[in-house]
């Protein structure tokens, strides 16, 4: 269905804010909870739900187009080519599962591999983060300014759970006695909201896959800040990696503290 980019984003608004009320909705039921990798890494049946609503939404509007998702619903998606949909039903399963807030509806479109529009929901506050290219990034209809360029040393660290506990991120673990403390939310869209929005200078994580921070990326274009793996590169859209945000100068501390521990 031939949509230009305005009519594509009111259509994708629609469907995140009726995917949030499915959730809430479901919610009033039991939650079938199961384990996929290990005991921390949980789906429910609400996750799949909103999954199949979205894919079956997008399979109706827009047949040709690929979906890069979570929950198996969608296309393997091994190059960048044409229309590609980034899709997390329900960014920080865990904390839905056991707090039933701090988790996010996450969407994206790209173009050939260039970000077009990204929404990221947190339904619980009801606060929908969205960006279409060439437009800035908006909360509920209020854009949303570029944040300070802050050093590490001026602003708050945000980091993923495998970093506080696993070994091999100890030098990572450290660089919050750069910064002014250290947070950690446990949904990486919802993180990075917090970064967009100048309340913390960086957010560290270990391992995320695409659909963690593709729609985040086009927020993140919009505002000026910046992103890299822990090797200091550009973030590949395909595969899963380490990954950092924050501001420009917090990404120079990041790297440059990584390369001063690596040369002691």
């Amino acid at each position: 269905m031939a949509m230009n980019l305005e009519e594509r984003t009111l259509l994708i608004k629609k469907w995140v804010l009726e995917a949030g009320d499915k959730i809430q909705i479901l919610l009033k039921n039991d939650l079938s909870v199961q384990q996929k990798s290990n005991r921390t890494d949980l789906v429910t049946n609400i996750d799949k739900e909103i999954e199949k609503y979205f894919v079956e939404k997008i399979r109706t509007y827009f047949p040709d187009e690929l979906i890069f998702s979570e929950e198996g619903f969608g296309n393997t998606v091994t190059k960048l080519d044409g229309n590609i949909w980034y899709l997390d039903p329900i960014d920080g399963t865990t904390n839905f599962i056991m707090q039933q807030k701090n988790y996010a509806v996450m969407i994206a479109v790209y173009e050939d591999g260039v970000g077009q529009i990204g929404m990221i929901y947190d339904v619980y506050n009801n606060k929908l983060y969205e960006a279409t290219k060439g437009r800035g990034a908006w909360v509920n209809g209020e854009k949303i300014s570029q944040p300070k360029n802050i050093s590490m040393r001026n602003g708050l660290l945000a980091l993923n759970s495998q970093i506080i506990f696993r070994k091999e991120f100890e030098t990572h673990r450290n660089l919050g006695n750069e910064s002014l403390g250290v947070r950690m939310i446990g949904s990486a869209g919802l993180e990075m909201m917090e970064v967009l929005q100048g309340r913390t200078a960086l957010y560290l994580a270990s391992s995320l896959e695409p659909w963690d921070f593709a729609p985040a990326l086009i927020l993140i274009a919009e505002t000026g800040l910046v992103t890299r793996n822990f090797d200091g590169m550009a973030i590949d859209l395909l595969n899963k990696q380490s990954f950092a945000c924050g501001t420009p100068q917090s990404i120079k501390d990041f790297l440059g503290y990584l390369e001063k521990k690596r040369l002691q």
